[in-house]
């Protein structure tokens, strides 16, 4: 349910940017555009844990950025706040990305290793 709500402000925080881009960002900005990504990660990371038993590590960096980002998210307009959420996700899918590969790569070798060895 919080991956549903984290898109959802999200969302919201993309109507109120639209709005007001240039603008001071105020608290329903700055709850909107980091609270959506940051709900969206939370949600992701346990949903991962429940399915694969383990915290994807690219996910905590990311809650940890946007948590930094909220603390200096009142000087930033609300169009660059919109860009640096962005940034961070865009981060944490790469990495998410590299991660899976690196790890299929290394269990497909330990698989060929061990497949090599018994025969």
């Amino acid at each position: 349910m919080p991956i549903v709500a984290g898109i959802i402000l999200s969302a919201v925080a993309n109507e109120l940017v639209l709005t007001h881009p240039a603008e001071h960002s105020d608290h329903r900005t700055v709850l909107c555009a980091i609270g959506g990504p940051l709900l969206f990660l939370i949600g992701t990371i346990l949903f991962k844990h429940t399915i694969r038993g383990w915290l994807q590590l690219s996910h905590g960096a990311g809650i940890i950025a946007l948590a930094i980002l909220a603390w200096f998210a009142s000087d930033f307009s609300p169009l660059m706040l919109s860009m640096l959420t962005s940034a961070i996700m865009i981060a944490v899918a790469v990495w998410e990305s590299v991660s899976l590969k690196l790890g299929a790569a290394e269990s497909s070798s330990e698989q060929s290793r061990s497949e090599a060895t018994s025969a």
